[in-house]
């Protein structure tokens, strides 16, 4: 009766020490901002897409003003011009509420197929590029990377932006 006792035992802390390693496993797949690993691409490897001509959409998850000083030859804004007249408006205090982000993102995204490639991006060490990931996966798009080192890391690297002092730039 004893020997059963044990194999118990031991097939129990074999599932245990089996799931400690798994979740372990689990834990290093996440990376910043809560992406996991294969929800992160690198400037190269976007680069040797533009390069290749892929099917894929670029989007800068910043504001306009931002977009409008400098961005990533190809990007688009994540939200249309109108969202962000809404938002100064709402600033200036002449429209009370500001404007519903999910729904102009939602609307403007309904272009898209659902499984269009997507790569979102914005400044290093910034949220928002992986927010805007989790927000378009929540609306069903599966197939959303976000660019791990921001449009700086971009620009250092020489790749092609689009400034407002110049028209292309390739450092």
């Amino acid at each position: 009766m004893v020997k059963p006792f044990f194999k118990l035992t031991a097939l129990a802390a074999l599932f245990l020490l089996n799931a400690h390693f798994v979740f372990a496993e689990a834990q290093t797949q996440i990376l910043a901002h809560g992406l996991l690993k294969e929800e992160v691409i690198f400037a190269d490897d976007l680069r040797n897409w533009q390069r290749k001509k892929a099917n894929f959409i670029l989007i800068d998850a910043r504001d306009d003003k931002s977009y409008q000083t400098l961005h990533i030859e190809g990007a688009v804004l994540s939200l249309p011009a109108e969202y962000f007249r809404q938002r100064e408006l709402n600033k200036e205090g002449i429209l009370p509420t500001p404007p519903d982000t999910q729904k102009f993102l939602s609307e403007n995204m309904q272009k898209y197929p659902k499984d269009t490639k997507i790569v979102t991006y914005c400044n290093a060490n910034c949220g928002a590029s992986a927010a805007l990931l989790f927000s378009l996966k929540k609306m069903g798009f599966t197939n959303v990377q976000s660019m791990e080192e921001g449009i700086q890391g971009w620009q250092a690297k020489g790749y092609p932006v689009i400034s407002s002092s110049s028209t292309k730039t390739n450092l």
